[in-house]
């Protein structure tokens, strides 16, 4: 057994509950709140006064925008993890169209509701693709409106910040079922903040997990604070990476031939803390299952 308060990755605060996904369907932002108050640290802190933030303030924000910015302000952290939330969000565009509230780290995508807001108590999102450039510049609208998909995006960023982290290798969907079994399936659309067809989440107590599934294999991840949560699933599937582990490919009939998921290095972190996961950063390959392409992260 683990003793979690010798293990580099240990996390003294309680164990994150599943209470939240309970409300999903119902009052995502509720669900957003709930999650963050598990599985984030609070502390306040004041942010500092903005041109954008006025500009906010002038127009009534939607209520899962307002609410992510109150989040924000009682558990900063959130504005540490390896994609930004803009908090407070700037108005952008050449036609101070949009606001801003979330980027890929790297800038080359923004996340945004259209402005000027109208009310509209659930907008849709906006993703703009090469938002610097206004000759390649491509707006299209997310699958869930603003109150899931802050959810989503929250939910994707914690589990790439997550100080315990397993990747398997592909595997045959079938062979899934006695692992998913075991947790709660998010029911949004699937979504990714990568370039592929989006991943589905589950929940566990402790735990978080996403599936990213292409006809007949997949490629599943799981996400937790403490060690001990996840070494009970040590065995449960072919892995390529377990809590800072490479490990070898095992034999999964049905998958044979395919390639492992390849995990680089250097994932982003505080500085001075312990890493057992892979990287935030994914490749942009579109993912064939059975081809020698690795799935994308």
């Amino acid at each position: 057994m683990i003793n979690k308060d010798d293990h580099p990755f240990a996390d003294p605060s309680p164990t994150p509950g599943t209470e939240w996904a309970t409300h999903v369907a119902t009052d995502p932002v509720k669900a957003l709140e709930m999650f963050v108050r598990a599985w984030h640290p609070a502390r306040q802190r004041e942010l500092k006064p903005t041109a954008e933030a006025g500009a906010a303030r002038s127009q009534e924000l939607p209520m899962a925008l307002a609410a992510l910015c109150d989040l924000v302000r009682r558990h900063p952290t959130l504005q540490d993890l390896p994609h930004h939330l803009l908090v407070p969000p700037t108005v952008s565009g050449p036609d101070r169209d949009r606001l801003v509230f979330a980027s890929e780290n790297q800038g080359c995508r923004h996340w945004g509701v259209p402005l000027p807001l109208t009310g509209e108590p659930d907008p849709p999102v906006w993703r703009i693709e090469n938002p610097y450039d206004p000759h390649e510049t491509e707006t299209r609208v997310e699958g869930e409106p603003l109150s899931g998909f802050l959810l989503q995006y929250v939910l994707c960023l914690t589990e790439l910040n997550a100080a315990c982290q397993a990747w398997s290798h592909v595997v045959a969907v079938e062979h899934l079922t006695p692992l998913l079994d075991q947790f709660r399936r998010i029911p949004l659309k699937p979504f990714s903040m990568t370039y592929t067809d989006g991943e589905t989440h589950c929940v566990g107590p402790g735990m978080l997990a996403a599936v990213l599934v292409d006809q007949a294999e997949a490629v599943v991840s799981l996400h937790a604070r403490q060690p001990a949560v996840l070494e009970p699933f040590r065995d449960a599937l072919a892995w390529r990476h377990f809590m800072g582990e490479e490990l070898p490919k095992r034999s999964d009939p049905g998958t044979e031939g395919t390639d492992a998921v390849t995990v680089p290095d250097g994932r982003h972190t505080a500085a001075g803390k312990p890493t057992c996961g892979p990287p935030d950063c994914r490749g942009q390959d579109q993912w064939t299952g059975g081809d020698a392409t690795d799935p994308p992260f």
